[in-house]
């Protein structure tokens, strides 16, 4: 019962401190709110995992995690590691490819194998709409990534 609390509140940290190392990349203003977002998940799991060792110190019974079917957690597992490996790769890859790539890729494994071409325009035309919206319309800049000069 403790031992999978433990583990869920490990892993959410894990996200967070990841995504953490991607936020303080961020330039001046833009990384303020997902520093501060990625700082109190990793504050609130790491209580987690406290408060769950101290219930099992003073053997009280608590909650067990709601355990998902097998092919539940997988998807979860893939959708965090896929995200993770975005807001990774952002800054040196680019915004652009980056974008691109991730949404072609999620739409791929959670959608139709047989869409694929649907889904690369999508992914292409999304990518295009938020970076005229952000970047053209709002003046905000996107990392460059290898495309530095080009755009």
């Amino acid at each position: 019962m403790y031992k999978q609390n433990k583990i869920q509140a490990f892993i959410i940290f894990l996200f967070f401190a990841l995504m953490m190392v991607s936020a303080i990349q961020f330039r001046d203003v833009a990384k303020i709110m997902p520093v501060f977002v990625s700082g109190l998940g990793m504050l609130c799991s790491a209580a987690m995992f406290i408060w769950v060792c101290m219930m099992e110190v003073k053997k009280r019974p608590i909650r067990e995690v709601k355990a998902y079917p097998q092919k539940d957690t997988i998807e979860i597992i893939h959708a965090f590691a896929m995200v993770s490996i975005y807001c990774l790769v952002m800054k040196p890859v680019g915004f652009l490819i980056s974008s691109i790539v991730f949404f072609f890729l999620f739409e791929l494994r959670f959608g139709e194998k047989k869409k694929w071409l649907k889904y690369l325009v999508v992914s292409v035309a999304t990518t295009l709409v938020i970076y005229i919206i952000f970047s053209v319309t709002l003046h905000t800049n996107f990392p460059p990534g290898i495309l530095k000069g080009i755009l």
